[in-house]
């Protein structure tokens, strides 16, 4: 196991085709669909990152950053935003909430996954 992410998508069928791939690269993922979901969500170990959709913005992703933000245990954790947009304004926004990046649509699952090797290295999450 190469870490844990919580993925929050709004979209059941985009999420298992992303989720098939990272668990393919050897990382476990857990489904967030809201800021209730995430609070209900039992966590043994502290994850080691986020994916939130940009889709998530109409159902409280920017409140769903911002509560991970301010949660003492998701305070640190990285988080990268899947984005359907390339408006500049839309991208800032959420790395202005605290977004540690943004991938945007059309993106590859390689793509997804060496972003977020490399985000993991740098927040020093993963070890090897």
């Amino acid at each position: 196991m190469t870490g844990r992410i919580v993925y929050a998508e709004p979209e059941p069928n985009a999420a298992r085709m992303v989720e098939q791939q990272l668990e393919t690269a050897g990382f476990e993922v857990v489904e967030a669909w809201d800021v209730a979901s995430l609070r209900s969500i039992e966590l043994t170990q502290k994850p080691d990152l986020m994916l939130i959709d940009a889709g998530m913005q109409r159902h409280g992703g920017l409140e769903l950053l911002s509560y991970i933000r301010q949660e003492a245990r998701f305070s640190g954790l990285p988080v990268i935003v899947l984005g359907n947009s390339f408006i500049h304004d839309d991208i800032i926004d959420w790395l202005d909430a605290g977004a540690d990046g943004y991938i945007p649509h059309p993106f590859s699952a390689a793509l997804v996954i060496a972003r977020v090797k490399a985000l993991l290295r740098r927040t020093q999450r993963v070890v090897g």
